[in-house]
């Protein structure tokens, strides 16, 4: 009798383990599905953005063409601005491509974790590069600018207080519109990474 007894009490706990072992595997199926559904999430977005710099830089250039004329029979400066702001679109539409096939190189759905935290920190690479890019691009095109609206003209406490002024601004958008629109996605991004790591080595 105590042997039957012992022998429906195994089996019963053997039932309730097994139970458990799915209940734990579907949860943790869940779990790396949340993950991997927040984290390209945030690339989608990051991707999206890169789209539509790639769509407004076409726009600029094709506009540079369809006033191509009267820029060429304008004065220096805005000759100056117009093939500064060509070669800056041309620059940056290559450099949106190549970071538009980076982040779509980067699919969770297909690689290992390993494989896409190595990517993904290839891309904060690329953006910290890019954001070391704008910044000289940004001091070539203030020192345009203040040739072309004549600002050396100006007593020089007025020129220092304009040039201050012009780069500190310049410093907060970089940046605000980095730490909101980019990182935001980027951090967001490494976390689920960190967590998919955490899951997939239990």
């Amino acid at each position: 009798m105590e042997l039957e007894e012992l022998k429906k009490s195994w089996t019963r706990l053997d039932e309730q383990l097994k139970k458990e072992q799915i209940t734990n595997a579907a949860m943790l199926e869940k779990l790396i599905a949340t993950h991997k559904q927040s984290a390209d999430t945030s690339l989608g977005r990051l991707r999206w953005m890169q789209r539509l710099s790639l769509y407004i830089g076409a726009l600029i250039l094709a506009l540079l063409f369809v006033f191509a004329v009267q820029i060429y029979h304008g004065s220096l400066s805005l000759q100056a601005i117009a093939l500064y702001l060509a070669l800056t679109v041309i620059g940056g539409f290559w450099w949106d491509y190549k970071s538009y096939r980076l982040m779509r190189s980067i699919r969770l759905a297909e690689l290992p974790v390993l494989e896409v935290s190595r990517k993904m920190l290839t891309l904060r690479r690329w953006v910290r590069n890019e954001i070391i890019a704008i910044s000289i691009w940004i001091i070539g095109w203030f020192a345009l600018y203040y040739w072309a609206a004549g600002w050396y003209a100006y007593a020089w406490e007025i020129q220092a207080v304009m040039i201050l002024v012009s780069l500190l601004l310049d410093g907060v958008v970089i940046y605000l519109f980095y730490r909101k629109f980019i990182y935001k996605h980027l951090d967001n991004v490494r976390r689920n990474i960190e967590e998919l790591k955490e899951l997939c080595t239990e």
